[in-house]
């Protein structure tokens, strides 16, 4: 919601204010949206029955082995319930539906591999909401509160990773903090929501010992020979997210302000390359 804010503030409004909702319905077509939901599960169903079955939320590499009819199976169910399939026939794949299975298995068997490498962790959340973070505003009485669905957080040793899976080519880069709230030019949005992620999860967290990382996993890393989690802050990895919390927090908060403002307007963004993709071109006539 703030992201589609930063971009064009009628879309804003539309969706999060007016209430006009883009339709709910399941896409056939290969979009980002149909792969993000579909890997989104089932990795989130991966790790939810290695815990359930260890009662533990500890990742050994022998928990790894073997992945790759599990995660077959975990494709099918996901079918079956998206698309409301019969579950006592086998799913047959066939045009886009081929071409999604055959995408996310790809990324969640390089995902595994690549756990498998990075093993023993903790899992600490997977695909949670009900973090919130609260913004007190100075010009406004009252204040508003922040949350989000983290895709997945682990642990080991000292070091939180904040995951943010993505399907599509999301740079790991930005320029600054204050280059995430810039409406003019390139901003990198999936880094602004790993930040958010990050600073929802260290207001919540117990032990603030720990070092947060936020990154991206996504197709311009996951099948880097090379690969090193994390974001990018000009040439240098963020390797503990502390430092640039109180920035981001300051932006955050000018950006709430912002929205509550009545003199500023839900006006339409001025980039149209933004347009093109806009379920509701046809109601603000671009």
């Amino acid at each position: 919601a703030l992201n589609t804010y930063i971009e064009c503030r009628l879309r804003f409004y539309l969706r999060h204010v007016a209430k006009i909702r883009e339709p709910d319905t399941v896409e056939e077509d290969l979009d980002a949206r149909v792969l993000g939901n579909f890997l989104h599960e089932v990795m989130e169903l991966f790790y939810r029955n290695i815990q359930a079955a260890k009662k533990s939320s500890s990742i050994e590499p022998s928990d790894l082995d073997n992945a790759d009819a599990t995660v077959e199976r975990l494709i099918d169910e996901i079918f079956i319930e998206t698309y409301k399939l019969n579950p006592s026939k086998p799913v047959v794949y066939e045009g886009q539906r081929l071409v999604v299975r055959e995408i996310v298995k790809r990324f969640a068997h390089r995902i595994i591999e690549m756990d498998k490498a990075y093993a023993p962790f903790n899992i600490e959340i997977l695909e949670q909401g009900g973090l919130d973070y609260t913004v007190r505003m100075n010009q406004y009485p009252g204040s508003a509160k922040l949350s989000g669905k983290i895709d997945r957080v682990d642990r080991k040793g000292d070091l939180i990773r904040v995951i943010d899976y993505k399907t599509g080519k999301d740079e790991l880069y930005f320029e600054s903090v204050s280059s995430l709230f810039r409406r003019d030019g390139k901003r990198n949005k999936a880094a602004f929501q790993t930040l958010l992620y990050a600073l929802l999860y260290q207001v919540n967290a117990r032990n603030a010992a720990y070092k947060i990382v936020p990154g991206l996993i996504n197709r311009m890393n996951l099948f880097d020979s090379e690969f090193k989690f994390g974001l990018k802050v000009g040439k240098t990895f963020v390797e503990d997210v502390d430092p640039l919390l109180p920035e981001f927090s300051t932006h955050l908060k000018a950006l709430v302000e912002e929205i509550h403002d009545p003199q500023v307007p839900f006006d339409q963004t001025t980039d149209v390359d933004l347009c093109k993709f806009c379920p509701y071109q046809r109601i603000c006539y671009r």
